[in-house]
């Protein structure tokens, strides 16, 4: 048995093997147990899932001797030699490397001048697949591996169904491999695949980095993450952050399109304020947006709105195998948004080039949707008599942002048909706050609200009630796992708690519904005199006494000025 699992140089009638082999210091995978009368094929990485199927077919027989070599080199369709062998010399990309050979032998030599994986051995493998009609037929196996019974160099063709469950997956270049057949072969392909994730920037939370997340701030860039929560009305940043594979040189053009969509609660950018970028390496950014094509479809009343990025050639708009390439735009949460569970998930995938022996063209893969999630709350307010506890109507409020993206600012409000209140946004001044009130019960809410330190300011209160003199301090919090993993898709998982407090006391929450209440209470203010009342009956009896003490003192003068 011959231990060596390199691909040795031929002298004369030898030949070099497999222009496509990873050399093994770039494979992942360990070196399996060979199989004798067996091409085994394994992957170098484990992004592609997908199961792969290949066909084999011989270019030349001969023997393989103890030094790895192929000897008495022959066409292995000896019927059609001749005919591979004129369409080599006429072929116009490698012809002329060529065309002072006139038998097996000599084709081989020129091949066994080359480096493994050299331009000539690519494009020859190229050509040998373009002439399967005068090569010998070996049959393809289900199992990634091939049974082969001779000596011989051989072409290999990825015929994998890259579809349905299996599409998560690229097909390998054209491979071309000496094969002993008593020992066998085993060959680690180049399978690399992009990918793709989705970022969504928290604007208050901590967001986690490091080394456990897989990912870095410098990476996905300050704040983003796959969750996050926001007011109703505001601009939510996105990201898509999408690589190439490493096999990006095996093709001639490289489709590479974006298919992001929205949760159908946001309003999509108009196509003009999405902005793409390419890093390659320690490179600025490059602004490639007008290289792409860019598409935003409106939502429907069933699906959120799409948005398509492009290229019909990435390598076209300047990008390397090592480069990245991002998607950036800002969404607005609408007033249709989810409270609390299940908030408004978003998603995208990547649809990529995935068949370099047709140079890119034509067919396509596509990676698993990455998926992130932004979750807004509501909070109720309850109002009652501060000593009995009866439900109290009438009173007036403006809410002010205390500690958030908006801090300082007052909340501008549309009133729903419920008599309920929707953010709309945020303003400067107090003078231009919506003032809303509970007319038809004790409790009316506010929704639409960031987790968040809020001013909760009494303007009007009840009749006969006192008006607070300072503004009341609520804390709605929510916990929210903001970090790079986030994956399961439950938003449960995403959202784990809500609290509420109204100056330090702690109200009453529904996590799920995402709903926090607090209750207000007023103290009865001082009653004032009024007519009827206690004191005008006191100046009318000291008015009347006043009247008859005038009447007796008439009296008795009129009675002394007749006596006289």
């Amino acid at each position: 048995m011959k231990k060596t699992r390199r691909f040795a140089s031929l002298a004369t009638a030898a030949i070099l093997a497999a222009c496509a082999v990873v050399p093994a210091t770039m494979s992942a995978l360990p070196v399996s147990a060979v199989t004798a009368n067996t091409v085994t094929f394994m992957k170098s990485g484990s992004d592609d899932t997908a199961t792969h199927t290949y066909k084999a077919y011989q270019i030349f027989s001969g023997s393989v001797d103890g030094e790895n070599k192929l000897t008495n080199v022959q066409w292995a369709n000896a019927d059609k030699g001749a005919d591979f062998l004129a369409a080599l010399k006429a072929d116009r990309t490698i012809g002329n490397s060529f065309a002072a050979c006139e038998t097996a032998a000599a084709v081989a030599a020129v091949l066994g001048e080359q480096e493994a994986d050299s331009t000539l051995l690519q494009n020859f493998a190229t050509f040998a697949a373009s002439q399967k009609e005068n090569l010998k037929v070996v049959n393809a196996a289900a199992a990634e591996s091939i049974t082969v019974v001779d000596d011989g160099y051989y072409l290999f063709e990825d015929v994998s169904a890259l579809t349905g469950d299996n599409a998560t997956g690229a097909k390998t270049r054209y491979l071309i491999a000496q094969v002993d057949a008593s020992e066998g072969l085993d060959i680690t392909v180049k399978s690399s695949l992009p990918s793709v994730e989705k970022k969504i920037k928290e604007n208050t939370k901590n967001v986690a980095y490091g080394a456990e997340t897989n990912e870095t701030e410098a990476y996905v860039g300050t704040g983003y993450n796959d969750v996050a929560d926001y007011n109703i009305g505001d601009a939510v940043p996105f990201k898509l952050i999408g690589t190439l594979p490493s096999t990006l040189d095996d093709y001639k053009t490289y489709k590479y399109t974006f298919h992001d969509t929205l949760g159908k609660e946001f309003t999509a950018p108009a196509e003009g304020n999405i902005k793409v970028t390419c890093k390659t390496g320690d490179a600025a950014p490059v602004d490639i947006t007008d290289k792409a094509t860019i598409t935003v479809t409106a939502a429907s009343e069933t699906e959120g709105a799409k948005i398509n990025v492009e290229f019909a050639d990435i390598k076209a708009a300047g990008a390397t195998k090592d480069s990245i390439i991002t998607v950036e735009y800002n969404a607005v949460l609408s007033s249709g948004a989810v409270i609390g569970l299940n908030g408004q998930t978003n998603e995208v995938y990547l649809e990529y080039s995935n068949n370099p022996n047709q140079g890119g063209e034509g067919e396509t893969g596509s990676t698993p949707k990455d998926k992130v999630i932004a979750f807004t709350y509501e909070l109720d307010v309850k109002k009652v008599d501060a000593n009995s506890g009866a439900d109290l109507k009438g009173a007036k409020f403006k809410l002010q942002d205390a500690s958030g993206a908006h801090k300082d600012q007052w909340a501008k409000l549309t009133k729903n048909s419920d008599g309920n209140y929707t953010i709309l946004e945020w303003v400067a001044d107090e003078a231009d706050a919506t003032e809303f009130e509970n007319t038809t019960g004790n409790t009316f809410a506010v929704i639409g609200l960031d987790s968040g330190t809020y001013n909760l300011k009494e303007t009007v209160a009840p009749s006969g009630y006192k008006t607070p003199n300072k503004a009341f301090k609520v804390e709605l919090t929510a916990t929210t796992i903001n970090d790079q993993n986030w994956d399961s898709f439950t938003a449960s998982e995403a959202l784990t708690a809500l609290e509420v407090k109204l100056d330090n006391v702690a109200g009453t929450v529904d996590a799920n519904k995402g709903i926090g209440t607090v209750t207000v209470g007023n103290s009865s203010g001082s009653t004032l005199p009024s007519t009827g009342g206690i004191g005008t009956t006191i100046f009318y009896v000291a008015g009347g006494v006043l009247v008859v003490g005038a009447g007796v003192l008439l009296i008795t003068k009129k009675r002394a000025k007749d006596a006289q």
